[in-house]
């Protein structure tokens, strides 16, 4: 389970970071991540825009949602996708700038796929996603963080 503060409840969020977000997709699994305005560059995470100035002292967490669709699969399918993804994400949620937005979007492909290629697939998509110059996660840069 992901701590409060980590998880994306209000489905103007979601909207907010899949249409401003920059996307990559790996296997099963399509990512998106928004990172708040002055974090990243033209050829790193897309920014979102705003009207107050960030402070970067403000360490505003990075806020995760899922969307595994009742196509996916049956409802322990789904549940056991969402495990699988919340507990990869966990290790990188280090690794994205503070008051990042990340949305994870599974495909119906996702439910042939076992835990440590859904891990992996999700992991891929994420090492697309970073922006240049910021260090890889260490503890989840092998394939599947662990799973």
């Amino acid at each position: 389970m992901l701590a409060r503060p980590n998880r994306m409840t209000s489905p103007a969020d979601f909207a907010v970071t899949i249409k401003r977000g920059r996307k990559a997709r790996a296997g099963s699994l399509v990512t998106y991540v928004l990172a708040p305005t002055g974090v990243g560059s033209p050829e790193g995470i897309v920014t979102a825009p705003s009207t107050a100035a960030h402070d970067p002292a403000d360490r505003d967490p990075v806020r995760v949602g899922l969307v595994v669709n009742r196509r996916v699969a049956n409802s322990v399918g789904r549940h056991r996708i969402a495990r699988v993804l919340r507990a990869t994400v966990r290790g990188w949620l280090g690794s994205f700038p503070a008051g990042s937005s990340l949305v994870i979007r599974a495909l119906p492909g996702c439910a042939n796929r076992s835990n440590q290629r859904i891990a992996a697939d999700l992991a891929a998509a994420l090492r697309k996603l970073q922006a240049p110059g910021q260090p890889l996660n260490k503890a989840v840069a092998s394939v599947g963080g662990g799973l």
